[in-house]
């Protein structure tokens, strides 16, 4: 794992460690160049790991503190052994998730640093006639692409933009266990202060959503779609220190909340319960007053507006207009 260390954290860790450990060596190799600082993980020891927490938290660095959460956490979980073959991923892979297991879930960190928590739905191994086997995981979410697409009524169509997957042949799994492995492609196994942060955004998506018309200021990063034939959704990220105005557009949608799914692979592979709960994404649809476009903004970029009356004292209006 490799942690994106911002400027100011990177430079106070570098005055709190040994200047001549490795760490710090890595951390000063840009001199007073701006921008992230990119360093392994296994160049941290205890000390100076929590250390970066403390510094993350007071800075409220959310991305970098979950992602040294997931590394706390496969420290902590019983030694793992490296994966034997590829066909022993599955049976791996069921063990692993179904040990302390919460709803069945894995977690990711998205481009605007939202840690998104996606069920793991079916796993298959597949071997072609003609190329190499592999292992396809499939993923399940109440995404913002779902939220988005028009009316479906086809129902083999109902889950349109609410699956993932990833895959995995022989050579990715080399010499890897299999935290190392899921770590690698991005995706952290839930724990207690994951599912907490999922119940935080949830409650207040729902306190939002419904409020159709109302006036939010956002900050951080929203999606916006790009221009073109094909428009895809681009990640954008506001200019630190600024918020901007939009309105609560949802009612333009037809969302559909899916939240339970057929648990049909594990019930067979001899677990009981859980993996069957569908996350919710919570972004909200909103008309952006500046740009005067449609955003997308997770919940936790989101503020309820508060008007200010004094401001009505800096308008050159007359009375009857304030």
């Amino acid at each position: 794992m490799e942690f994106e260390i911002p400027e100011t954290q990177a430079n106070a860790l570098l005055g709190m460690i040994d200047e001549d450990s490795l760490l710090a060596k890595r951390l000063s190799e840009y001199g007073l160049s701006r921008g992230k600082r990119v360093v392994p993980s296994h160049l941290f020891d205890a000390t100076s790991l929590n250390t970066l927490y403390g510094l993350c938290r007071t800075a409220n660095e959310r991305e970098l503190m979950f992602q040294m959460l997931a590394l706390d956490n496969i420290h902590a979980a019983p030694a793992a052994r490296k994966i034997p073959g590829l066909e022993h991923l599955i049976p791996g892979l069921i063990a692993w998730l179904s040990r302390d297991m919460i709803d069945g879930w894995l977690y990711k960190l998205g481009k605007d640093g939202v840690l998104q928590p996606w069920l793991v739905h079916s796993m298959r191994y597949v071997q072609p006639v003609d190329s190499a086997a592999y292992v396809i995981i499939g993923l399940l979410a109440s995404t913002l692409q779902a939220a988005e697409r028009g009316p479906v009524t086809d129902p083999r169509l109902r889950r349109t933009g609410m699956t993932n997957s990833i895959t995995f042949y022989a050579e990715d799994i080399l010499d890897c266990t299999i935290p190392e492995l899921m770590t690698s492609y991005g995706y952290f196994k839930e724990c207690a202060e994951f599912k907490n942060e999922y119940e935080t955004h949830l409650k207040r998506f729902m306190q939002m959503q419904p409020k159709f018309g109302a006036q939010f200021t956002v900050s951080g990063t929203v999606w916006m779609s790009s221009e073109g034939p094909r428009p895809q959704l681009e990640c954008m990220r506001l200019q630190a220190g600024t918020t901007a105005r939009c309105v609560n557009d949802e009612e333009l949608l037809e969302r559909h909340f899916d939240t339970t799914a057929d648990a049909t692979f594990w019930r067979s592979s001899g677990i009981g319960e859980g993996f069957e709960r569908i996350p919710q994404h919570c972004y909200l649809h909103l008309f952006h007053l500046d740009y005067h476009r449609s955003v997308w903004v997770h919940v936790q970029n989101v503020e309820v507006y508060r008007y200010k009356p004094e401001l009505r004292d800096k308008l050159v209006l007359p009375h009857a207009h304030r």
